[in-house]
């Protein structure tokens, strides 16, 4: 099977299994990040000139990266099981099933990337704090925090841990930071004031 095939199968299946987890739960981990995240990774793969290998084993991670989510204390884990049952149905080689598995972990918020492909993979699942269209994305977020894991915040608490992650954020490949830096600055610039007008 062509890498191409592959990919389009990936999108596929990994889409039926986001459509899989409860709508009204996942506000925000839904199909429309999934596909994000893919096209993101993608482009940045591309631009940091990585070869095609490298760009197919980020995409199809991109793909699989959240459809564990039926356990969300353990979702990274959860995708790697769902990518590796795909890819063995598929008969992908093991070095394509480590390399996928090995970036869908690189998304669990406390890992630090230590090669450009898991940079580029963590910088577009993180993209979203460099768009326009952040706090959308972040009230989904919100929302979905409250119903799957009980975590309710006030206003102000909600302002405080974004500033907190923002802070402790940063785009790591060059690509990235051009196409995103200069809106999360501003995005961080207004919860900064929403903060005051609490």
């Amino acid at each position: 099977m062509n890498e191409l095939n592959l990919i389009s199968k990936a999108r596929l299946h990994a889409l039926k299994l986001i459509e899989c987890l409860d709508q009204k739960t996942f506000l925000y981990h839904d199909k429309y990040h999934t596909e994000q995240v893919a096209k993101v990774g993608a482009a940045l793969a591309a631009d940091e000139g990585v070869s095609q290998k490298t760009q197919d084993h980020v995409t199809i991670a991109a793909w699989f990266h959240d459809t564990g989510y039926t356990n969300v204390a353990f979702h990274e884990q959860e995708s790697t099981i769902n990518a590796e049952h795909f890819l063995k149905l598929h008969s992908v080689d093991p070095n394509t099933l480590h390399q996928v598995c090995r970036l869908i972990l690189a998304t669990k918020i406390s890992h630090v990337p230590v090669s450009l492909d898991e940079q580029i993979i963590r910088d577009a699942d993180l993209h979203y704090l460099g768009l326009e269209s952040y706090e959308e994305r972040a009230n989904l977020l919100r929302l979905e925090w409250e119903r799957s894991l009980d975590r309710k915040l006030s206003d102000r608490e909600w302002f405080l841990e974004n500033i907190k992650f923002f802070e402790s954020h940063r785009f790591y490949t060059e690509s990235a930071k051009a196409r995103f830096d200069h809106t999360k600055a501003k995005n961080l610039d207004k919860i900064r004031t929403l903060l005051l007008t609490t």
